[in-house]
């Protein structure tokens, strides 16, 4: 599963560990930005590449506020790069062993919101008054617009001094708003020691460094056998609803960052549902969608005609065209979130 069906010359390096025990990440080659090709893969696996890219070094003020004006450079010189396998590592451990899964620090909680506050506004039913998850919601341009105010830019400070960035989306758990992302987006910024996630606010990067729309953001779970991880920050915006009704044909919306193009949106329909593999990650339950998923668009709300999460963009297959991994919303009850309450909770 990769976006292109040439090869990529952006290949995985064979680099010695890191002082924390991790293998550095790809450098940016010299000379302009090269095509939007992601890495190769089997033939014979069809397996995904990841959908996460990679700009040039920005710094983060602990204050969530950005601390160069040279992020101004940023729309122009995004370089696409997908972070390939990893195989197994021993950076995700706990007190039960090597599970990928994480906890980085205890739960803070914040002021609640009230129940008005809490939810994206849904979509009109149709005449009969049930909604019909298999057609577009009859307001879609309201629905587009209130759905785009939601979804941020996650932006991760890697060893190398590059900014690997996707999307993340906010999610009520228990008394406080979180974020939603892959793994793989912030991979590099799960340790309590770096930290240094930014989450940009806005339709441009310009625009929301000159309104200071960029805020700190700290990884404090992950699990990595999903690809998915949880953040906190000061940021709060209108939480999606999450929902696990989901059938073939259903319509959905994915929203993201691809190609540095902030909240853009892409429509399709669920092909199918099914375990996928992701080599970097494990077998996931997955939804298979023709909607056009690409680097950025990691961590992104699937959505679906009804305003709520079904899934977490994570995914496009290699050498084939309009088949995009998402990772179901149910796969972060798996470790992260207590499903069991309402709204959920961190485990």
């Amino acid at each position: 599963m990769v976006r292109e069906d040439k090869p990529s010359p952006l290949r995985r390096q064979s680099l010695p560990p890191s002082s924390s025990g991790k293998e550095e990440k790809l450098q940016t080659p010299t000379g302009p930005p090269s095509p939007p090709v992601g890495p190769p893969s089997s033939k014979s696996q069809g397996r995904p590449g990841r959908s996460g890219s990679v700009v040039p070094k920005l710094v983060f003020g602990k204050s969530g506020k950005i601390l160069t004006a040279t992020v101004m450079a940023v729309a122009f010189s995004l370089v696409l790069i997908i972070t390939l396998t990893k195989g197994d590592s021993n950076d995700s451990k706990t007190a039960e062993g090597d599970n990928g899964v994480q906890t980085l620090q205890t739960q803070q909680e914040n002021s609640p919101q009230s129940e008005s506050e809490q939810f994206i506004p849904k979509p009109e039913s149709s005449s009969s008054g049930a909604l019909d998850l298999y057609a577009p919601p009859l307001n879609l341009g309201e629905f587009i617009d209130s759905s785009k105010e939601s979804v941020v830019l996650v932006a991760c400070e890697l060893p190398n001094g590059e900014i690997g960035y996707g999307t993340g989306w906010p999610l009520q758990v228990s008394n406080e708003v979180l974020f939603i992302t892959n793994h793989h987006v912030i991979e590099g910024c799960d340790l309590p020691t770096n930290d240094d996630i930014g989450l940009l606010v806005g339709d441009s990067i310009e625009e929301a460094v000159q309104k200071g729309d960029v805020y700190a953001g700290t990884v404090i779970a992950f699990d990595s056998t999903k690809d998915l991880a949880v953040i906190r920050s000061v940021l709060s915006l209108n939480p999606f609803s999450p929902s696990s009704d989901v059938e073939t044909g259903h319509w959905v919306m994915a929203i993201g960052n691809p190609e540095g193009l902030l909240r853009s949106v892409t429509l399709g329909t669920v092909s199918t549902l099914t375990e996928d593999f992701l080599p970097w990650a494990g077998y996931v339950d997955a939804i298979i969608t023709d909607a056009a998923i690409n680097p950025g668009n990691s961590g992104g709300p699937l959505l679906n005609s009804n305003g709520n999460v079904i899934g977490v963009n994570t995914a496009v297959w290699s050498e084939s065209q309009n088949i995009s991994t998402t990772v179901r919303i149910e796969e972060l009850c798996s470790r992260l979130l207590n499903c069991n309450t309402n709204p959920w909770s961190l485990r």
